[in-house]
């Protein structure tokens, strides 16, 4: 029944998008190629963890598995030998759909120019990957390995970073 109801959402939708893991919505005979046959021109994003190729795309994911393999979490804390903290909630959650977000209009804008819809893989992990660039550039371009820094700027004095007193006891 609810197979049934999803098919009959399709057809009068732009757009469908799933976060269950990469082969769920093919299972339930709601893959790409299913989707199309009903709407030819359907968007179809899928938002596994770790995409819909690849040697992890059985395993499910959410967040902070998605930051800490992107090597988001890696930089976040002081300096070693300190441990990583982390970002303390689960930022891939909602920064991977925003990512997705910005595909899916793009899909939609691509959609209203030509009248053809298209299939998005946006794996949770990715847009971890590309928020890490910064350190992943320095390193490619001077060499330099990311090391935490806690809240101090690693390259020149800059304000507001470090501790500064307040007023009080506390």
């Amino acid at each position: 029944e609810g197979v049934a109801l999803a098919r009959s959402l399709v057809r009068v939708s732009d757009v469908v998008v799933e976060a269950f893991t990469a082969e769920t919505m093919r299972k339930w005979g709601l893959g790409y190629d299913t989707l199309q046959s009903i709407k030819s021109d359907i968007i179809y994003m899928q938002q596994p963890g770790w995409g819909y190729k690849g040697p992890y795309v059985q395993f499910a994911s959410y967040g902070p598995i998605a930051q800490a393999v992107s090597g988001l979490t890696e930089q976040s804390g002081l300096p070693a030998p300190q441990p990583p903290a982390g970002w303390g909630f689960s930022y891939m959650d909602w920064s991977g759909a925003y990512y997705c977000a910005i595909s899916m209009l793009c899909a939609i804008y691509y959609k209203k120019r030509t009248g053809k819809g298209q299939y998005l893989d946006c794996s949770q992990v990715e847009p971890g990957i590309y928020m890490t660039g910064s350190a992943v550039l320095d390193h490619l371009v001077n060499g330099r390995s990311y090391q935490r820094t806690g809240n101090r700027s690693p390259y020149k004095l800059a304000a507001p970073h470090g501790a500064y007193r307040c007023v009080g006891e506390d």
